[in-house]
């Protein structure tokens, strides 16, 4: 009987400490929650500004842009994992449920990066640009991914870049950019000239920055 009796107690001790940790667990389940939840949110931010500041940067065309893609979404990566190990250690929280709940946080943070990318990214390469050009198509606000091929410093429109066959991406001044490197730029103006078409161009980033992952 006295068994019995020592045993009901420990029961209802074990059923009393768990109801108290339940609060608790939760309490500190929505806090891990709410604090990577802001800093996903501020990642996803600055990560699409990262992309952009690199994207101007870049030399190296798609495979440039795809790098930096992938170095900015290893970095959402990185504090995902830090979330899940705090959560894992939460006692009373159900696994299934904080794992969907921070795949969602993760894929709205993620937006802005992606967003960015997918702005960055060239619509033609040049020889499709010059294909379609030739075929007397309007390609205004179009990407174009090129190699540069030929500087022309001196030419009487401006700064002129050269690519594919008879292509001219031309700027008022000095891009800074070499033979070889790999642009993506947005085209603002073509004219047909002497055989060639002159290009009028913005560099890439275009994408404005905006996101939340509070739901």
């Amino acid at each position: 009987m006295k068994k019995i009796f020592v045993s009901l107690i420990g029961l209802l001790l074990l059923v009393g400490i768990t109801a108290c940790a339940a609060p608790k667990g939760q309490a500190q389940y929505k806090s891990i929650v709410a604090d990577y939840t802001k800093q996903l949110d501020t990642a996803g931010k600055n990560g699409a500004t990262d992309l952009n500041t690199q994207a101007n940067a870049n030399v190296q065309g798609t495979a440039g842009l795809d790098s930096i893609y992938k170095s900015e979404i290893a970095k959402m990566q990185t504090i995902s994992d830090a979330a899940t190990k705090k959560l894992d250690a939460v006692k009373g929280v159900d696994e299934s449920v904080y794992t969907k709940q921070l795949a969602n946080m993760v894929e709205n943070a993620e937006k802005p990066i992606k967003s960015a990318y997918s702005a960055n990214q060239a619509d033609l390469t040049d020889s499709e640009f010059e294909n379609e050009l030739n075929a007397g198509k309007k390609l205004n606000g179009k990407k174009v991914e090129f190699t540069v091929t030929d500087i022309q410093p001196q030419m009487l429109l401006g700064f002129d870049l050269d690519a594919g066959q008879h292509l001219n991406f031309v700027s008022y001044s000095n891009p800074g950019y070499k033979v070889g490197d790999k642009l993506i730029v947005r085209v603002d103006y073509v004219e047909s000239f002497m055989g060639s078409w002159i290009i009028k161009y913005t560099k890439i980033p275009i994408v404005s920055i905006t996101t939340s992952t509070s739901k």
